[in-house]
């Protein structure tokens, strides 16, 4: 993603973030005097910052050494994805926390849910609780370089700052979803004086990332077409003209319609998809219960038809995925199974474990975790609460306590990475609008108060890092509608996009990001 222009020095000179190091970002204004800096009310700073490879992060951090400044008060620190609409401004929140300031040293605030960032620019912020705020924070000198992604340093071998932008007339607490209004540039290349202020996070050890024996991140060496999330797209379905080969969705950044020119292989409703990294699948579905895998390659958008088939050929399927593998389960073949079959990523093999669910049914949806996948609800003799699954690690069925708040078929899954895992949307006897799922951390139940914008019985879900999206479904006709859940407040909202053909029964997959 391309660093704006006005922004000095390089947001962050390393190759890597390993887990467990801290990596901060080196804070100076036009305001700064002497060995301080005073954080003007109602004014909340944003600085860039380049994420080279998908790490997930677990806490916030401001750096200070003087005591007396600042003592008692507060600050809110968070993280913002960028905008991807040319400017790479400030978009969307990620995560944010509050940091007392009880004394000198380092502050932190670990987060509740920790929060997965993807490659390229993000935005971490800063407001102060009080005019007071004056915060001296920690020498800069070569000690701190090896464990901070510091800027580069500038004159007199001190540290190079990083300029930013700010919004004013922000109110003290919660950070707001969506970055406010761009009103000044904060502009200072670099001091005079070894000292300024940090503030940084923590990298959590990452599951989902392969490091090779010198603890290099592979996944640091994408091709240069590497996506970074940035659309969901939904494959297949039923449309007024039969079984529809389509896929269309939304560019996350603008949330505005997406219609790549790849199609499916094969028309089909009722069908599962999975993702890596790099490539969309779709499997099974049509009323003829096909075993057929096809798909799209996301950096040239263009069809893939690998030669591994579902092991059962089946319909009303659902498929959740690892970083290296991508699993279907349960289905209609002329009963309600509980089979679940595969494809490996890396070769585009068919895998086949013994783990089967632990209810046959059908119609069900789909979430996971970066350790477990869970179908959620379902049809056999009756609409069906159950949340069952998969253990990645070794391949062995999960079934945890928990169920679904409302028994429901055709609900569709979104996730929220790191946290949790919502099924939207549905047929529970009529047409519903429930959202609820899953806790990740101890598989307890969770039930917003939010219900979907449009009640759909049949939609496709997909999800970026703060959002889940609900696309199209059935009501009284078929629908072309993209709405969805905000994680941060489990709010409920509605987009202008819009599918380019309206249909239910479909599948979705979002490029980039495994979750």
């Amino acid at each position: 993603m391309r660093i704006p222009e006005g922004i000095k020095g390089s947001p962050f000179p390393y190759g890597m973030m390993l887990p467990g190091n801290e990596y901060g970002w080196c804070i100076g204004t036009s305001e700064d005097y002497g060995y301080g800096y005073t954080m003007t009310l109602q004014r909340l700073y944003a600085y860039p910052m380049f994420i080279p490879h998908s790490v997930v992060v677990d806490r916030l951090i401001i750096e200070w050494v003087f005591s007396g400044w600042g003592v008692g008060k507060a600050a809110r620190v968070g993280i913002y994805e960028a905008k991807n609409d040319g400017t790479n401004f400030p978009g969307k929140l990620v995560c944010e926390a509050e940091i007392t300031l009880t004394a000198q040293g380092k502050r932190t605030a670990d987060l509740a849910s920790p929060v997965r960032l993807y490659p390229g620019i993000h935005w971490i912020v800063i407001i102060g609780n009080d005019t007071s705020v004056q915060l001296y924070m920690s020498y800069m000198g070569p000690h701190f370089f090896g464990s901070h992604g510091i800027e580069q340093y500038g004159s007199g071998g001190y540290p190079e700052f990083i300029n930013g932008v700010y919004a004013d007339s922000v109110t003290y607490g919660a950070l707001p979803s969506d970055f406010p209004t761009i009103t000044g540039w904060i502009s200072n290349n670099s001091l005079t004086n070894p000292w300024g202020w940090v503030i940084s996070f923590r990298v959590k050890p990452d599951p989902d990332t392969v490091y090779s024996g010198a603890n290099i991140p592979l996944s640091f060496l994408p091709a240069s077409n590497y996506y970074t999330g940035e659309l969901g797209l939904v494959g297949g379905g039923l449309a007024s003209g039969g079984d529809s080969a389509e896929i269309d969705g939304i560019k996350f950044s603008s949330e505005s319609n997406y219609n790549p020119s790849a199609a499916l292989q094969s028309g089909r409703r009722n069908l599962a998809a999975v993702h890596s990294s790099t490539k969309g699948y779709w499997a099974g579905g049509s009323l003829s219960n096909s075993n057929e895998i096809d798909g799209m390659d996301f950096s040239t958008e263009t069809a893939i038809n690998p030669s591994a088939t579902l092991k059962t050929g089946r319909r009303s399927l659902a498929g959740v995925h690892s970083t290296t593998k991508g699993y279907f389960g349960g289905g209609w073949t002329t009963v309600a199974v509980n089979e679940i079959d595969g494809i490996q990523f890396s070769d585009e093999t068919a895998v086949d474990p013994s783990a089967t669910l632990y209810n046959n049914r059908y119609n069900m949806g789909s979430v996971n975790s970066s350790t477990k996948g869970y179908w959620g609800g379902g049809y056999d003799t009756n609409y069906s609460s159950e949340i069952d699954g998969i253990q990645f690690s070794d391949e062995t069925a999960v079934n945890p306590s928990t169920t679904l708040a409302t028994a429901r078929r055709n609900a569709a899954g979104v996730n929220y990475p790191g946290t949790r895992g919502y099924f939207g949307g549905g047929h529970s006897g009529s047409v519903s609008g429930e959202i609820d799922g899953i806790n990740f951390s101890d598989e307890t139940q969770q039930n917003p108060s939010a219900s979907l914008w449009n009640y759909v019985d049949g939609p496709g879900g997909t999800n970026s890092t703060t959002r889940g999206y609900f696309m199209g479904g059935y009501n009284a006709g078929y629908q072309n509608y993209v709405d969805g859940l905000q994680y941060s407040d489990e709010s409920s909202f509605n987009t202008s996009a819009y599918l380019s053909v309206a249909r239910y029964y479909l599948a979705g997959v979002q490029t980039g990001g495994i979750l």
